[in-house]
């Protein structure tokens, strides 16, 4: 083969490899998921964010785009959706019924907002109508419903619009909000808790309101999660589960129904757990291999067995058809688990198509796919939905009923073909020329 020959061929080659490595570029990759009540979230790794289900005033059959970029955290409460950017911002849309949006009103307001006066946060948790906010400093900021004092300032009122500090809180590495309830764990492990205690949240042993922070009776927790009715769940460092609260159908895992937990006990039956959470009817667990756990009520198939109803557990069953999972969330009976190479399932409940599926079922009896661990940049699938049912409130969305061409992608496809061509015909020509 002569030099020419040679360089002929090694532009070919490099236009192919431009053209694999673009296409390979343009790869969308799901790294965090969100639920709650029946709208789902999932936080794409270049910032962008899909969501589907009902919530904040509309409704979305299969995930579509929001209007916001640069996210690197979401959180979702019963109807807004709460946003943090990579400088450390905070942003949010929905209703704003106890000043949850955190923009100084009760206003109602269209659109994404900012919440104001934010800045330097590393994490966000959205409970039902109150939010809170980790400062890199180790603080603990909050704003919205403070009927019960989860505001944790030590004011009980009809609403805190603006976010402000919470009181004798430093050190924290991780918080959660729940139904009119706040968590926060310290960095030695320590968890403080406020609000309600209606169900026995605060796990002090009564049920009396706190609005202030009162620890938590554990020790060594890494990571706790407070639901939507009152139950709350913690797993230690030791990789146990600890569950305390509102018990209405088993979900706390002591083989009791409808008897609430005024302190953590332990989960048995489980182990090695990364992450747990916690709803009205059930509570679902990560393994460290990857495997998903889940007891309570099967309520519309959210044990994503093949069954609507029945073979509910009040301690841990395996869900099959999971693998190589790293986070789990879910609403009031649908789950949504995400895997390590950024795949997305569902199953369980689907009468507001929180699912996300697009099909017209009112229940998914066991996990699908929803967005697939390669899916192209440009568009999740083209038969997405989009159906504004009140103006009011309007996070946003954008359908991808036609998704927008990634002009870049074609562009490097065509110059690779011609790149082939090119090579091709100028080798053939190159040869008849050595012959002649």
């Amino acid at each position: 083969m002569n030099v020419h020959k040679k360089f002929l061929y090694a532009i070919g080659f490099s236009l192919i490899l431009v053209m694999l490595i673009s296409q390979c570029a343009s790869a969308l990759k799901v790294v965090a998921v969100d639920s709650r009540m029946f709208l789902s979230v999932a936080l794409c790794d270049d910032g962008k964010v899909m969501a589907w289900g009902e919530g904040g005033g509309y409704a979305s059959s299969t995930p579509v785009f929001l209007n916001i970029s640069d996210v690197k955290s979401v959180s979702v409460s019963n109807g807004d959706i709460f946003f943090l950017k990579t400088d450390g911002t905070v942003w949010a849309t929905g209703g704003n019924y106890y000043g949850e949006l955190g923009i100084g009103t009760e206003e109602t307001t269209m659109g994404i907002v900012q919440v104001i006066g934010l800045d330097n946060i590393v994490a966000i948790s959205a409970g039902t109508d109150h939010v809170l906010a980790l400062k890199g400093d180790g603080t603990v900021w909050a704003w919205g419903n403070n009927r019960y004092g989860e505001i944790g300032n030590g004011n009980v009122s009809h609403s805190q619009p603006y976010p402000v500090m919470v009181d004798g809180l430093a050190n924290i590495t991780c918080i959660s909000a729940g139904y009119r309830v706040s968590m926060a764990v310290t960095r030695d492990g320590t968890l403080w808790a406020w609000g309600t205690n209606d169900n026995g949240e605060l796990g002090d042993g009564t049920n009396v309101h706190k609005s202030r922070p009162v620890r938590v009776d554990i020790t060594d927790v890494k990571y706790v999660y407070a639901g939507q009715m009152g139950e709350i769940i913690a797993v230690k460092n030791d990789g146990t589960v600890w569950a305390w609260g509102a018990n209405f159908f088993g979900q706390r895992g002591n083989g009791e129904y409808g008897k609430d937990l005024y302190t953590p006990t332990i989960v048995n039956g489980i182990s090695c757990v990364t992450e747990a959470t916690v709803s009205v009817t059930a509570s679902l667990a990560v393994t460290d291999d990857g495997m998903v756990w889940i007891w309570g009520e099967n309520q519309g198939g959210i044990f994503g067995n093949g069954k609507l109803y029945g073979s509910s557990s009040t301690r841990p069953v395996q869900v099959s058809g999971l693998n190589n999972i790293t986070h789990v969330a879910q609403g009031w009976s649908h789950a949504v688990a995400l895997s390590d190479d950024g795949t997305v399932w569902a199953w369980g409940d689907n009468v507001k198509n929180q699912v996300g599926n697009g099909a017209a079922v009112k229940n998914v009896l066991t996990p699908i796919m929803i967005i697939s661990g390669n899916s192209p940049k440009d568009g999740v699938p083209a038969n997405n939905t989009l159906v504004q049912s009140n103006p009011t409130y309007s996070p946003d969305m954008t359908p991808s009923t036609m998704p927008q061409q990634n002009t870049g992608k074609n562009v490097m496809w065509l110059i690779g073909i011609m790149g082939i061509a090119l090579v091709v015909l100028l080798a053939v020509f190159i040869n008849k020329i050595r012959k002649s």
